[in-house]
């Protein structure tokens, strides 16, 4: 149980406001528009900690903490692009296939520009609801 493997999608929900557009026109600044539109991949996790909280007399609820490196592909609005991440997150495990997961997660990929390549380098917090399914 201390190794996993998994497979992610992420949907970016991001779009253009006036607001930007103003400031885009009027500082001559942001020449090119690019925002992340979804990302996908796979990672492994390995979780060296692992304990419970007892919510007495309700329950007693299993965590562990993780560590997280994976790869994958990144879609901007302008391509795809490789991507690798390494995070850090911990699991509330409410019942043996399901729990509750928060993760902070550094996200890297290079965007290519008009003029150039640049390294992007981004920070995320997640949370979400994590099905397991143990194949052992």
């Amino acid at each position: 149980e201390a190794w996993g493997i998994g497979a992610t999608f992420s949907q970016y929900l991001t779009k253009r406001t006036p607001f930007f557009t103003d400031v885009q026109r009027d500082y001559a600044i942001f020449p090119e528009d690019v925002r992340n539109e979804w990302s996908a991949g796979g990672f492994v996790t390995w979780a060296p900690i692992r304990g419970k909280a007892a919510f007495y007399p309700l329950a007693v609820i299993h965590m562990r903490l993780y560590v997280k490196a994976g790869a994958g592909v990144l879609r901007t609005t302008t391509d795809l692009h490789p991507a690798g991440d390494v995070g850090l997150g911990i699991q509330f495990l409410f019942l043996h296939y399901f729990a509750l997961t928060v993760e902070l997660e550094d996200q890297m990929y290079v965007e290519t520009y008009a003029t150039r390549d640049e390294f992007k380098n981004q920070f995320l917090v997640r949370a979400g609801i994590t099905f397991l399914i143990p194949v052992l």
